[in-house]
């Protein structure tokens, strides 16, 4: 998503929302991400539409993200956590990962739904909201 979102940047400013959309989904994304990635569009003088993101600031982010290791802080078993798993993202849920969760005792609550992706808010918000029910309480 975000090599797709900073190739696009590049052909800036885009007439309308629909044409930075459009865009997005010629570089491979899928019309809902491309259609919540537009929502960070803003008109620019002169006429069109520019995304918002400091993208180097993002890349940075996401880099920082994907470094971290957090494991000795989900196994310390000091906080109460909670882990929706998308289970169509396999890369990133992996069985050794999924297993080391489970083990991981009752300070740490699981709920896999099988059949969301990354963006279980819209593959599946029955799934998702049924999940975070406990902590509402």
């Amino acid at each position: 998503v975000l090599d797709a979102l900073e190739d696009t940047v590049s052909s800036a400013p885009f007439a309308d929302r629909a044409a930075a959309v459009d865009a997005l989904v010629s570089r491979g994304l899928e019309v809902p991400t491309a259609q919540w990635l537009a929502t960070s569009l803003r008109s620019v003088p002169g006429g069109g539409f520019e995304f918002t993101n400091n993208l180097p600031v993002v890349r940075a982010l996401y880099q920082d993200y994907r470094g971290a290791d957090l494991w000795d802080v989900v196994e310390g078993g000091q906080a109460q956590m909670g882990f929706v798993m998308a289970g169509l993202s396999k890369h990133l849920w992996t069985e050794a990962n999924v297993k080391r969760l489970e083990q991981c005792g009752p300070t740490v609550r699981t709920v896999m739904l099988a059949k969301a992706g990354h963006n279980v808010h819209t593959d599946d918000l029955p799934g998702l909201l049924k999940a975070m029910e406990p902590s509402w309480q």
